[in-house]
């Protein structure tokens, strides 16, 4: 407890830091999400396949890949300026990385939250006159604001937990400090890291509170079918058709003309010489760098996924259980767990074997993070997909005579894993990007053998950034049409609707969700 007086001022700084770029970064994400999601939804065929590439090309990249990026590459590389400070400077390129990687998400929740609202909504304001931009505006986004507040919530306590990433390009938030606590009291590793997750758990977790109880008061109640596509403009007559061709001509005309100032700043930097893409055309590189990355981030995540399931399996049926000294414990596991972000268990991993006499590799500290991160919430979505078995399920294997657990392993999680494999492969794939995390600690992952040693050895860094991203946004659009099948596969074979919670033990009483 002494480090922590002693350090306080340091780790008080630290983490006012890290709030300063959750808020800053939030605004930026919630201002891009709008303008992305009303671009996606757009009349203009040119604003929706714009905003579609943003979105699907950021969403399918490592958050840490995007702040390398920003910080090395368009702060370094291409000289984007923002203070002679360079501590301000790296907060303001992080700022950029966290709010708009974050931003494809947001807007992909508003388009969520558009489906929800009755297309009687939009045909009445089509009715008054209103125009598509004064549609979006004062009718259908007030609504899907209202009905993805809980969704939000979640954004804003994952872009929380992600302003950690900033320790990639030096920034002094959480974990930075954090680390070079471990390094300078080497004795003192679990007082720091509880200190630090204390930090955190108390943020996340009420904001996760007060956000959940915001959804209930302000989510709108539908009264009737919501959720078929809606049309916020009707079929164009000549005049609309006109006009529309227009503006197409002129947004691709800004869009082209963002495009060329970025080619000419890529092109008066040397960026595209045949000599930073050459390596590129050799097998050298491929062989003896960039494959064995991929082979190491395939071979983590593989690692992790098979200890992440059944440690989500194990502490996902612990929560259902009867017994209050299971079900609490299981409980307070997985809530810290998914509370602390996923580069403190990492950093905590790999300080905390130093501590106890012996070396963490980087590959153990780097698994064991992504095990119990996303073994938490994978436990969290076991959980939910037992409760929506339908409860005569589990009474029928009770009357059969099965014991608490024969139900659980031949009823419950059987069914609760079909109905749920979307949601599983989902996270998987999330699983997967957070690899990118090792960067950090010297994995030789397919991230640091493209950013780290390519580029320091062929001095080119945004070509190998180029080319890593590529291979990333390949691997998870792959992953992306497994879930995509997955979830059609499940729409076929669905059962009837559900009437009641299960409950795991015939002594535990039953919980109606319409009483929380």
């Amino acid at each position: 407890m002494r480090v922590l007086l002693d350090e306080h001022d340091r780790i008080i700084a630290a983490f006012l830091l890290t709030l300063k770029l959750t808020g800053a970064s939030a605004v930026v994400a919630l201002l891009l999400g709008i303008v992305l999601a009303a671009a996606r939804i757009s009349p203009l065929p040119v604003l929706r396949r714009a905003g579609a590439v943003y979105v699907g090309a950021v969403r399918n990249v490592p958050l840490t890949l995007v702040v390398l990026f920003c910080g090395l590459g368009l702060g370094s590389v291409l000289d984007l300026r923002f203070s002679a400070d360079e501590s301000v400077q790296s907060y303001w390129l992080t700022v950029i990385g966290l709010g708009g990687y974050t931003a494809a998400f947001v807007c992909e929740v508003l388009r969520a939250g558009m489906a929800t609202v009755p297309v009687g909504q939009a045909e009445a304001a089509r009715a008054l006159g209103l125009t598509f931009p004064q549609t979006v505006r004062l009718v259908v986004l007030p609504q899907a604001f209202r009905n993805v507040v809980g969704p939000l919530g979640g954004l804003l306590i994952a872009l929380t937990k992600n302003t950690t990433v900033a320790a990639a390009i030096g920034v002094l938030e959480s974990a930075t400090i954090m680390k070079e606590l471990f390094n300078d009291h080497g004795d003192a590793v679990i007082p720091i890291f509880l200190a630090f997750a204390a930090a955190f758990l108390a943020v996340t977790l009420p904001t996760g509170l007060l956000f959940s109880r915001l959804a209930g008061r302000l989510t709108v109640r539908q009264l009737g079918a919501a959720g078929a596509p809606i049309a916020m403009y009707d079929m164009p007559g000549p005049r609309a058709r006109l006009r529309g061709n227009v503006l197409s001509v002129a947004f691709t005309v800004v869009l082209l003309g963002a495009g060329w100032l970025l080619w000419r700043r890529l092109a008066d930097t040397g960026q595209f010489d045949a000599r930073l893409w050459e390596p590129f055309g050799t097998g050298r590189v491929w062989v003896n760098l960039i494959l064995p990355g991929l082979g190491n981030t395939l071979v983590a995540t593989v690692t992790a996924v098979a200890l992440a399931l059944p440690f989500g399996v194990l502490f996902g049926a612990a929560r259902l259980s009867a017994y209050r000294l299971v079900r609490v414990p299981a409980a307070a596991v997985v809530e810290f767990f998914r509370a602390v972000p996923l580069l403190i268990l990492i950093f905590f991993s790999q300080f905390a074997g130093y501590q106890l006499g012996f070396t963490v590799s980087a590959f153990a500290a780097l698994t064991t993070g992504l095990v119990l991160y996303n073994g938490s919430v994978l436990a969290e979505i076991f959980r939910a997909g037992v409760r929506a078995v339908p409860v005569g399920q589990a009474e029928a294997g009770y009357a059969l005579g099965l014991s608490t657990s024969g139900v659980m392993r031949l009823i419950l999680l059987p069914q609760a894993v079909t109905a749920m494999m979307p949601a599983i492969v989902g996270q998987l794939v999330v699983l997967l990007k957070d690899t990118a995390l090792g960067f950090i600690i010297s994995y030789n992952d397919l991230l640091y053998q493209g950013l780290d040693v390519v580029a320091a050895n062929f001095q080119n860094f945004i070509p190998a950034a180029i080319v890593v991203a590529l291979i990333y946004i390949a691997v998870n659009l792959t992953l992306g049409q497994v879930v995509t099948w997955l979830e059609r596969r499940g729409r076929t074979r669905r059962a009837g609707p559900v009437r009641d919670v299960v409950t795991i033990g015939v002594e535990q009483p039953r919980w109606d969700a319409s009483s929380a």
